[in-house]
């Protein structure tokens, strides 16, 4: 059986893709993408891209038709992923948000909507972390209070949102969610007597002062230190692997005797 793929949006950003609309394979023209290790040997993951061609020939997608069922809902940070399904098991191949929307008017041709999606790596990037001085610990434990330190864009429904009515009453109509969308981290191999101590800002005028750090930033230098790999999987979660993951040997014990 051939394989079958679906683009899907998370319109009302309640958690889940199954609602009237969700589903917008039926006008796509092309989908390109990549979970950003595209060269050999990379310690850290660049940003997972998604590349959407859909056909717009009605309006449908455009934010400004008021006519629209999506009218409203078509903007930024509009969760969407990429799934498949061989008849018998459906894998999601990529998650992520609308970072982008670039209408193609068509004066001479079909109308279209180039949608540009992204994974985490820009929320990464645009959080300056305040992370203490390390002392005695682990790479990963230091990769997770990084990673505490980001926030996703909620999902607009389920979530507990203080103030908000119907948001509001946690264990009944909400619940508590992970902010960061979920980590997959191996134990460091490497445990650093400090770290954190040299994390500033650079540029900037000499005597202002200079305290920040961004979180991707902080990421690269504590995985090069373990040569590990950090990235984020198709499912949009962070991942982090030890120096020892890929010499790893699954299944059969092989024995070396240390000779040709």
């Amino acid at each position: 059986m051939p394989t079958e793929w679906n683009i899907q949006f998370d319109w009302n950003r309640d958690g889940d893709y199954t609602d009237a609309h969700d589903d917008q394979t039926a006008r796509v023209i092309s989908a390109k993408w990549t979970l950003g290790m595209i060269e050999p040997h990379q310690l850290t993951a660049g940003d997972m891209m998604l590349n959407l061609i859909l056909s717009n020939s009605d309006g449908h997608l455009s934010p400004e038709n008021a006519t629209s069922p999506l009218y409203g809902l078509v903007k930024p940070h509009v969760p969407v992923r990429v799934v498949a399904h061989d008849g018998i098991t459906e894998r999601v191949m990529w998650t992520g948000w609308i970072d982008q929307l670039k209408p193609q008017v068509g004066k001479f041709s079909e109308r279209r909507m180039e949608i540009l999606a992204s994974g985490p790596l820009p929320f990464y990037t645009a959080t300056e972390t305040r992370l203490g001085l390390q002392e005695n610990q682990r790479t990963d434990q230091i990769i997770a209070q990084l990673i505490a330190e980001v926030v996703y864009p909620p999902a607009l429904a389920g979530a507990f949102i203080l103030g908000v009515a119907g948001q509001s009453s946690l264990g009944e109509s909400t619940r508590l969610v992970d902010p960061t969308g979920g980590r997959v981290l191996d134990e460091g191999a490497l445990t650093l007597a400090y770290a954190v101590d040299n994390w500033v800002r650079e540029g900037g005028y000499t005597d202002a002062p200079q305290t920040g750090y961004d979180v991707m930033r902080g990421i690269r230098e504590i995985t090069a230190a373990e040569r590990g790999k950090f990235f984020f999987n198709r499912e949009g979660q962070a991942v982090f692997w030890n120096r020892g993951h890929q010499h790893r040997q699954e299944g059969t014990p092989i024995t070396l005797n240390d000779t040709m």
